[in-house]
């Protein structure tokens, strides 16, 4: 029923109930649950370390190696998320290793899967979109439902949703969106549609898409209207705030819910995506006509981008300087020099939707 704070205090009490009586099957049950749901709530916060690490440890101790590898995986997942990228690609390139020696296809698969999202968030979207489409192949081929493992169901919706970003970052929209089709299709209960949703919304405003993006954030938002999973919903809502400056609906308003968004969600703790967001952020300022402002939301992207090295969207942000330079009337010859770092870089690191956009903004410039 989404009430998260209350089952999280159930499942507490069942773990520590479990761990005194030494019963470690039921605490790894327990755990299961908790971790799920902490991860629906927030999206593996780095406060659930102890309690991942505890799992590992127990699902080690009874010989089950995917489990194991499973709170491995969200282990390393909470850090990414939070950038820790010092702490994040150890445990990728770990799991990745581990897979390569485990007999156990699903294990290879989260190995595959870990090292393709690190490097997804390290910018370089060919390296990672061939991960996880191998990845994908393996995983997708285990049907389970939510309630026999809720943390490996909810990372396989996470995972086609990433794996539709890489596609679309890759070059390829209708790819991504036969995926977010699939993942449309799971089923219809609140969780899922804001994972359908804030992966939609997230690869459509990359697209540049804004009336797709919009309708995906505004199902998203209906489908949890009190804000309950917080991790995801802050995107489908940054998203909903940029769709609407771009297509002319409130863009102040917008624009200005949007502001507030970052610095409350993605700022303290810092989030993945900040410098992507300040990037939409930018884009927002640039259509109403407030230059100044989009350079400073620019700036602030930049220096995000510099200080927690997460580089899926420079390409972005360099189309956006490109932008920003034109409409200020700035030489072309300036313009088309940061254009021209745009294609090569994004060409360079296989992130071809990119390259492909910029190549329309130099199209204009030889026009």
């Amino acid at each position: 029923k989404t009430a998260l704070e209350a089952a999280e205090r159930q499942l507490q009490s069942a773990v520590r109930v479990a761990r005194t009586a030494n019963l470690p099957e039921v605490e790894l049950s327990a755990l299961s649950q908790l971790i799920a749901v902490g991860g629906m709530h927030s999206m593996y916060r780095t406060s659930a370390m102890d309690l991942l690490e505890r799992a590992e440890y127990l699902a080690r101790s009874l010989g089950r190696e995917l489990d194991a590898t499973v709170f491995l995986y969200s282990r390393w997942a909470a850090y990414a998320q939070g950038l820790e990228n010092d702490r994040s690609r150890p445990l990728a390139r770990r799991l990745l290793e581990q897979g390569e020696a485990s007999a156990e296809p699903l294990v290879r698969a989260y190995g595959l899967q870990a090292w393709g999202l690190q490097r997804f968030s390290d910018g370089y979207m060919g390296e990672a979109y061939r991960h996880l489409s191998e990845a994908s192949r393996i995983l997708l081929t285990r049907v389970v439902r939510r309630e026999e493992d809720p943390v490996w169901y909810d990372l396989k919706l996470l995972m086609i949703g990433m794996l539709a970003e890489a596609t679309a970052m890759h070059g390829d929209p209708d790819g991504a969106r036969s995926l977010l089709d699939t993942l449309e299709a799971v089923g219809d209960d609140p969780f899922t549609i804001t994972v359908w949703a804030t992966h939609t919304a997230r690869a459509e405003a990359l697209i540049g898409d804004p009336d797709r993006a919009l309708r995906a954030a505004e199902r998203g938002i209906a489908a949890d209207p009190e804000f309950s999973f917080v991790f995801l919903g802050t995107y489908q809502r940054l998203v909903w705030c940029w769709a609407r400056a771009m297509t002319g609906r409130d863009p102040a308003g917008a624009t200005a819910e949007a502001e507030r968004l970052i610095a409350t969600y993605l700022l303290d703790p810092t989030r993945s995506g900040v410098s992507t967001f300040y990037g939409h952020l930018c884009e927002m300022w640039l259509a109403v006509g407030a230059l100044d402002k989009a350079a400073t939301a620019l700036d602030r992207a930049d220096a995000c981008l510099d200080l927690y090295d997460q580089r899926y969207g420079e390409g972005y942000l360099l189309l956006l300087r490109a932008r920003l330079l034109l409409t200020r009337g700035e030489p072309v010859a300036e313009v088309r020099a940061v254009a021209e770092r745009c294609r090569t870089l994004s060409t360079e690191r296989g992130t071809h939707l990119f390259a492909r956009r910029v190549e329309e903004l130099l199209a204009t410039l030889d026009d």
